[in-house]
């Protein structure tokens, strides 16, 4: 459902969240930025969720697109993680045009 899959998303995003802020010692695939870059991933997939749900419900198109903006802004978060110097070298092109 898409309960469900709003809540794995969240957990998801705070065991990035909790890796980020717990620990110290970082291999290069797990920097701070990137971290946080996934957590905001994970966050407008479960944004995604509601607003799936919120649209099944017939929702007022206020509702709809609240959540709609707020998705676009976890993205543009997760983007502007992308473009920093040290995660331009780990994550690959073709993945970073996925978000553009």
């Amino acid at each position: 459902s898409n309960k469900n899959a709003c809540t794995y998303f969240r957990c998801a995003a705070a065991c990035f969240e909790k890796v980020r802020d717990q620990y110290t010692t970082y291999t290069s695939d797990l920097t701070p930025d990137l971290l946080t870059c996934q957590v905001h991933i994970l966050l407008a997939q479960a944004h995604e969720a509601v607003l799936e749900k919120s649209l099944l419900d017939q929702r007022s198109p206020s509702v709809n697109a609240h959540v709609a903006m707020q998705i676009s802004e976890y993205y543009q978060m997760a983007i502007l993680n992308l473009m920093k110097p040290g995660i331009n070298s780990i994550v690959s092109k073709r993945f970073r045009v996925c978000f553009l």
